[in-house]
């Protein structure tokens, strides 16, 4: 995928809950993360063909979160009609090998615009219906994020590789980042999702272009 689609598909899954792969439970109990101070702080980004500036800041998500959770806010222009918007959620990270996989947890039927909401601006982990992953890896400058690789985590649930399902989408759309009109679904639990991301490498998991975010002096 070109840096440019890349970019689109990233604002879709930030801003309009496009479909991505569906992963039903984390690599680690949210109980449990730690917070990564190593991750705070403000970056900026631009799209190498629009020149549209983005920005995101990570912190603490505060004491009405489990003490490792994280409030990331990403402030972009979506398109030409709209100006630049600011989006705020929360999400947890777990190293792996050399990367931090970010977790946020979503409630069901609900966009990163609506997360907080949804969650009453609170932890309750019964809201919870699924997590989106996505890949931190840190740079001399910053960090590059990259999106799960939808067709390879199909393919190795179809071989049986990774416990889960490839359901067909009921209002039968089409979108750029799906299979089709198929929606991946990863059904594993935490120990075995746990083993798979130790064993399986993760520029096969997820997508080999990513977005580089440029520290804010």
């Amino acid at each position: 995928m070109n840096r440019l689609n890349l970019a689109l598909a990233f604002t879709q899954l930030f801003i309009s809950g496009c479909t991505y792969p569906i992963v039903e439970n984390p690599l680690i109990s949210p109980d449990k993360c730690e917070q990564l101070l190593e991750l705070h702080g403000a970056f900026k980004t631009q799209n190498p063909d629009t020149k549209k500036i983005g920005y995101l800041h990570i912190g603490s998500a505060g004491v009405d979160f489990p003490a490792g959770f994280l409030q990331i806010v990403v402030v972009q222009q979506t398109d030409d009609k709209r100006p630049l918007g600011a989006t705020s959620f929360v999400a947890f990270a777990v190293p792996v090998s050399d990367s931090y996989i970010i977790h946020i947890p979503m409630p069901e039927d609900c966009n990163l615009e609506q997360q907080l909401t949804k969650l009453g601006n609170r932890w309750d982990v019964e809201q919870i219906d699924h997590y989106t992953l996505l890949r931190l890896t840190r740079t001399e400058t910053g960090f590059a994020l990259f999106l799960l690789d939808e067709e390879f985590l199909a393919s190795q649930i179809e071989s049986k590789q990774l416990a889960g399902r490839i359901e067909e989408n009921v209002d039968q759309t089409t979108n750029p980042r799906t299979l089709g009109n198929r929606t991946t679904h990863i059904t594993a639990n935490t120990a075995e999702l746990r083993k798979y991301f130790n064993s399986t490498a993760l520029d096969k998991i997820f997508e080999n272009d990513g977005i580089q975010y440029d520290g804010l002096q």
